[in-house]
Order: structure tokens, then sequence, then C-alpha cells
């Protein structure tokens, strides 16, 4: 545990366990990694359980930081190297099923809840949410848990056996989200069906985790501004042309809504969960590059920039393309060798460029493969937005270029 802790190697390790299983899993269900012909289908299909793994092990992880009394840098690192755990359950169930191992199903509704949850651990309860590895898999971690709780952290049979009892809560209501989300009168099936611009139902899934993952990130963001040499608050802030940036993404979404007379349909979970997707996207991709700046936070960057890219390609099909063009321009504006920020009149180019790039990102959203097609005539009003950012840029950073160490270009 006194190894330091580098945020983008967890990353890479949680990324290389939970791809090794999914890869496993699909391949010993379905004996072929390519589902369909539509490759944003295919990766949508790998990015829900991707996102959904990540989300537990973070959960995991701050349950184990709050009831062992660690550290959530020393309680990530612990998770992790458990995680291979999970690689038993394809191989397993490949085993018992000579070839073909079952599927993994999410709770749809709380009518067998409470039988599952207490009987999930009798091997002669018929249990058709999981498969025979999952219920061993789950077994594994709770007993484990426990185990650690009272022998390692010593930390007494009461507290070891809630963290044990929270864990597995906590992996049987991810199990139940779609559930969870049906409650709330909108299910899975009808966040696809209200969609006005349409979504795929692998879309859908990986949305249901947006909530999840913003709890979980404002307990992470949380303990880690606390504990010692952590992120501050205002570390979390981006420049307030970056708040430009991010309502020129509603614009464009709200203005393609228009041109197309959806306005009245648009206000809908699976559309809006695409705009939060996408402006998420852009903020830790505005985030990061602040941070590089400022010279802060240097191994988590690189997890922000991940989450981030995932993100923008979840939105839409065409919005990661923007993605990368903003990304691009951030490189070359404010990054060596490049670092066209420090010349003269081209430096003014970069945040109008990002400008326009992102009024474009939103209406992709709606139009993935004609972005431009709402503002076909209306070049003027591109041009006068590219204007007025360069004014704006120019007036902001004049005089402040020579003394500002940052290379932050937003």
């Amino acid at each position: 545990m006194n190894q330091p802790l580098m945020p983008g190697r967890i990353l890479l390790g949680f990324t290389g366990i939970i791809l090794f299983r999914t890869f496993l899993e699909v391949f010993s269900r379905k004996h072929s990694l390519f589902l369909w012909d539509d490759f944003y289908r295919v990766l949508m299909y790998y990015l829900h359980p991707y996102i959904s793994w990540l989300s537990l092990f973070a959960s995991i992880a701050f349950l184990i930081a709050f009831f062992m009394g660690l550290r959530y840098r020393e309680s990530v690192l612990f998770t992790l190297l458990f995680s291979p755990l999970i690689l038993i359950v394809p191989i397993i169930d490949t085993i018992l099923g000579k070839g073909h191992a079952g599927a993994v199903k999410y709770g749809e509704n709380f009518d067998a809840f409470l039988y599952e949850f207490t009987h999930l651990f009798d091997p002669f309860a018929s249990i058709a949410m999981v498969t025979t590895g999952v219920r061993l898999e789950v077994f594994l971690v709770v007993t484990g848990c426990l185990f650690f709780g009272l022998f390692v952290f010593k930390k007494g049979f009461l507290r070891s056996c809630t963290l044990a009892l929270s864990i597995y809560t906590a992996i049987f209501m991810f199990g139940y989200l779609p559930a969870i989300y049906t409650l709330c009168c909108w299910g899975p099936d009808t966040i696809e069906s209200l969609s006005a611009t349409g979504i795929l139902f692998e879309q859908v899934l990986f949305f249901l985790y947006l909530i999840p993952v913003a709890v979980i990130a404002i307990l992470t963001g949380t303990l880690l501004i606390w504990e010692k040499g952590g992120l501050k608050p205002s570390d979390l802030l981006i420049p307030a042309t970056g708040f430009i940036s991010l309502a020129l993404v509603v614009g464009g979404f709200f203005h393609t809504a228009g041109w197309l007379e959806l306005t009245d349909r648009i206000i809908n979970p699976g559309d809006l969960f695409k705009l939060v997707t996408a402006v998420l996207s852009l903020y830790l991709l505005l985030l990061t590059e602040k941070l590089r700046a400022g010279n802060r936070a240097i191994g988590a960057r690189p997890v922000l920039l991940t989450l981030s890219a995932i993100l923008g390609g979840t939105a839409a099909a065409g919005f990661i393309l923007f993605w990368l063009l903003i990304a691009s321009v951030i490189f070359l504006y404010g990054h060596p060798p490049f670092e066209l920020r420090r010349i003269p009149v081209i430096r003014h180019f970069g945040e109008p460029l990002i400008s326009v790039t992102t009024l474009l990102a939103g209406t992709s959203l709606i139009l993935p493969y004609g972005p431009w097609r709402p503002f076909d005539g209306k070049g003027t009003m591109l041009l006068l937005l590219f204007l007025a950012v360069a004014a704006v840029s120019i007036g902001v950073h004049h005089g402040k270029l020579r003394s500002d160490p940052s290379r932050n270009i937003l």
C-alpha cells in the first residue's frame, strides 16, 4: 500500500481486466467478437460493460475506503489487485455449459429481487438472472471482504460484515439498474422508443450508468479534495471560454431540433442523455487541458482524457469526430512542438475555431452524417461567431500572453 498510486496505470490495469473478461464472455456465448455489421453498434455493445465495471469497481473501492478507514487511492489499488477474480466467470460457465456459457441478465423489475437477493448463495435455488460462475464470483467477493476486514484490516466483526453486505448490495443494485429506471417510469425500452432522433439500445444501456457515474464521481472528487495531495475545488472549474463552448454544444443541439421541427419531442430521456453525455465529454476534455496548463493532477489527466473520449464516442457516431478535431486544435495550439498560440495573429484563431466546431458538434448529436445542413445558407452566422470569439480572445489575452506561463489556449 506504500506504492505511489498512478491513476493512468490503474485505469490501464482495470481496462485490461475488464476487456479480457468481456471478450471471454462474449466469445464463450456467441463464438464471435464482431456481432453486427454496424461497427458503431458493436462499439456501444462493448463500451456498456466497460463503464458498468468501472462504476462497480469505483463503488467497491469507495465502500472499502469508508468502512476500512483507507485512503481512496489505497482502496482503488486494493480493488485492482483482486479484480482478476472476475475472469473466472466465463471460464467456469464455459466448462459447465460444455463450450457455451450462459448469459448474464439485468433485472427488469423487482418481482424476484428479494428471492434472488436472499438465495444467491443457495446452490439448490434457481436464479435465472445470473450464471453459476457469477454466483461463485460474488460469493468469493463477499467472503473475501469479510476475511480481509477481520484478519487483515482488523476492523471487527460488525464493520467487516457491514462492508461485505454493502458490497453485496451494490453488486445487486447495479444488476437491477434497468428496474430502478423502470420504477421511475422510463426504463430502457421506454427511453429507446421516446427518442426523437434515434438511439441504439446499446447506447441506452450505457446511458443508464450516467447517474451512478455522476454520483461516484462526486463522492470520489470529494474524497480526493479532502485527502492530502488531492485536488482543490477550484481545480475542477474550466475557463469562461470553456463554458461558452459547452453552451454552443447545447445551442447547436436545440437549433437543429428546431430546424427539423422536433422542438416539441426533443425533451425526452434518451435525447437529453445524448446531450448531457456530449457536454460532459467536452467538459472533461477542457478540464484535462486546464489541469495540464496549471501542471495539476498529473496522474489523473490520462484518466479524465480517456473518460472524455469514451463519453464522446457514446454520445453519437458523429460527435467523436468533432471531439477529435477539438482535441487536435488544443494540441496544436497549446502543446509543443507546435504551440501555435505563441505565433502572432494565428494564436487568436484557436478559440474561434473551437467555438464553431462545438456548435457543429452539438448539431451532430441529431444529424451525425450531415451536421452542417441546419446552417446551409447561414455561413455568415458562423463567420460572425468566428469573428466575435476571435475579438473576445484578442481582448482577453492582449497584454497577458508574455507574462502568462500557462500554455492553455482556452
